[in-house]
Order: structure tokens, then sequence, then C-alpha cells
């Protein structure tokens, strides 16, 4: 491939994310050039004035301007990878998957530990979108500015618990439980002195076992770490809006796409609401979670339904009240 021929195709790429940040490393591997080669190109586009830049850490992003090429297309197929948490939470992701097959996407689905490792893969363009935790990816969203997320998903599905003989609270890291475990000490629900994060149920498992004191986790965990001896507090509904874990829209995905998933997933919600039953099966083969777990599951976690830009604002109001301003949130946010 000439050069020129190279410059076109980025080009003609780039062309679909205007006005957009992608991961650097998602460019040549789409098509199939060299590093050094793709490096070279971007170079001489920045000096033009037709992209924009930027390095956080060891990973790099570039920005399209509006009008880098006017000619633009969409696949009529695309082969996409959602990447979830290992978690009981969502059942609806049957109803997803076929809608996404209808409109000719075959998507595979990979399975996190935690939500950081899921967040990871989706701002260096690893998966292609990611239902993790809201806080996480609003966090991450003012750093990387490389997704677009919808506040929808489900629910509760939470649970504090202690056990006699620590002074410590685990909980997962910027996650929905790491707000819980904020709100928690605030309103002196919980007192714990130190914090102790987990990023693998192996871990909690381990050091709850080995340290006790407070537990912050989510279904199927909290049964697992129930049976070792922790009993439940009553957290008396210390969450107003109880969104749990949101989906994040990568950059990489055209935005007549981002459009139709969008739909689609506010779709699935729905259809769960009436069936929650249908995909049971095959959720539990996806996740490797026991059925009569993900049954149990069912009773636990509840749809969200409120209002997404007010679970935001709440959330915000303890994570930024000030700094950056909330403003720069909510350029992520897919009203």
């Amino acid at each position: 491939m000439s050069k020129g021929e190279l410059k076109e195709k980025i080009l003609e790429l780039l062309a679909n994310f205007q006005g957009e940040s992608i991961p650097q490393s998602y460019i040549h591997r789409s098509i199939s050039a060299s590093k050094s080669r793709v490096s070279e190109i971007l170079y001489e586009l920045e000096r033009e004035g037709l992209i924009k830049r930027k390095q956080i850490g060891r990973s790099k992003f570039i920005y399209a301007y509006t009008g880098i090429k006017e000619k633009a297309h969409e696949k009529d197929e695309m082969r996409m990878t959602i990447g979830i948490v290992y978690s009981s939470e969502y059942l609806f992701l049957g109803y997803f998957l076929k809608k996404m097959n209808e409109m000719k996407h075959k998507v595979n689905v990979k399975v996190f530990s935690d939500g950081l490792e899921a967040l990871d893969a989706l701002v260096h363009g690893r998966i292609d979108l990611a239902i993790s935790p809201f806080i996480g990816q609003l966090i991450f969203s003012t750093i990387y500015e490389s997704y677009k997320i919808l506040p929808r998903g489900m629910g509760r599905g939470y649970e504090i618990l202690y056990l006699d003989g620590g002074n410590k609270v685990h909980s997962s890291k910027l996650s929905t439980m790491d707000y819980i475990r904020s709100l928690s000490i605030k309103n002196g629900i919980i007192d714990a002195e130190n914090t102790v994060y987990y990023s693998s149920p192996d871990e909690l498992l381990y050091m709850a076992k080995k340290e006790k004191g407070y537990v912050i986790t989510w279904h199927p965990l909290y049964k697992k770490v129930e049976s070792m001896g922790f009993k439940v507090v009553k957290d008396a509904g210390i969450m107003e809006n109880e969104l749990c874990c949101s989906l994040a829209i990568s950059n990489i995905v055209a935005e007549s796409v981002r459009e139709k998933i969008t739909w689609m997933y506010r779709e699935s919600l729905e259809a769960y609401s009436k069936d929650r039953s249908r995909y049971l099966e095959l959720y539990s083969i996806i996740t490797g979670i026991d059925i009569d777990l993900i049954k149990d599951a069912m009773y636990v976690y509840e749809p969200f339904n409120g209002d997404s830009m007010k679970a935001t604002e709440e959330v915000l109001d303890i994570i930024s009240p000030s700094v950056p301003d909330k403003s720069v949130y909510l350029k992520s946010i897919i009203r």
C-alpha cells in the first residue's frame, strides 16, 4: 500500500469519528498497517490541522476535527465485542444480543472481573461496548473522552455486610460499591477506619475471610460472603436513584450505529421487565454463574426507571461537587 493510499484509508476511517476521540491503536488494527506508518501519517494530518493527538500515560488518542473528510461510510454488518462485569445483574443481556443479531451486528461477550478492567478495555479500543459501573464511567470520561454513556440499566442488587472482628470496609474501586461506601460512612451506617479495595471475586473472598469487618458487594458475591457468616447491614435506602451499571459506547462506533445500539438497549430493558425468565440459561452459560443464583437475581435487581439526569446529578454531587465543573461530565451523557 502506497503512502497516499494509506493516508486515504486513514482519512476515510477518521471521517466516521468527526468531533470524537478514539484510541490510536484502533487505527492501525482497523486498516492492517504498521504502527510506525500510521504514526507518520497522523503526524502529517496534525500538521495539516485535521486532527489533534494527545497522550494520557502510555496511551495515545486521536481527536478528529469536524470536516476532516466529507466522505464517510457505514458497514451493514459489524462485529463487536461487549464487556460486562462478573455479576448476575445483566439478565436483560439475552434480549440485547438478540436485537443486535437482528440488526446484523454479531456480538461477542467478554466477562471481566471488575468494572475498571472492563473500562480499561473500552478506552483503549479492545472492546466496543461496556456495561459497567456508572460511577467509573463518569470519572474516566473526563480523562479519556473516548466513549459516550447511556445512564440506563439495573438498580439495587448490592448489600452491606458485617462480621465482627475487623474495622475495615472492603469495596471495589471507583464503582457503585465505592459510592455506597462513601455514603454509608457519611451517614453513619458503617464505622470503619480503613478501606481495602478488591479487584476480583477471589480477592474479595480471601480478604473478607482473613480480615473480616465490613463488605460492600453485589449479587451473587454477597451470597458467598453471607455463607462465611457475615450479616446484612440495613442501609435504609441510602441511594435515591439506584442506578448501578450503565452502557458505555466507544467512539470507534459510528454515530448512526450508536443511535441504533442505544435504542436496542432501551428496548431490551423494557422487554426484560415484561418477561424476566426468558434468557436466564443463556446468561448462566455466558457468565459461568450457577443457574439457581441467576434465578435468585431476578428478585434482587430491578430495572432502573428513574430520571437518568437526576441520577447523574446525584452522583456528581458526591464525586465532583466543583472540580472539574459538572458540565465536563455531562458532555459524555446520551440523553
